[in-house]
């Protein structure tokens, strides 16, 4: 872990849960972000956060992060994919339409 790593977990364990805002900073320090994808990054920060609240409380708690990490970082193809997906399934009805892509 890095220090942002650290910092998140001490954050985390003191509010045991991260706010959109706080939650993007963090995927920032964490996950290297090429130049070229800031853009495209910044435009779907809702599809990331969204796919990290797994239970759709709206907070992203100590479990949901972990998990959400993992995947990202060390998972396999068909686990990756499978994210992929809730990224992708705003409305979270197991379909991915046209308007959630576009």
């Amino acid at each position: 872990f890095t220090a942002a790593s650290e910092d998140l977990m001490k954050s985390l364990q003191c509010h045991r849960y991260l706010e959109k805002e706080e939650f993007m900073g963090v995927i920032r320090n964490v996950v290297e972000i090429p130049a070229a994808m800031e853009n495209l990054f910044d435009e779907n920060v809702e599809r990331f956060y969204l796919a990290f609240d797994y239970n759709q409380d709206g907070v992203i708690d100590v479990d949901e992060f972990m998990q959400g990490m993992a995947i990202l970082c060390h998972e396999d193809k068909e686990s990756t994919l499978r994210y992929i997906f809730r990224l992708m399934d705003l409305d979270r009805n197991g379909l991915v339409s046209m308007d959630e892509v576009c």
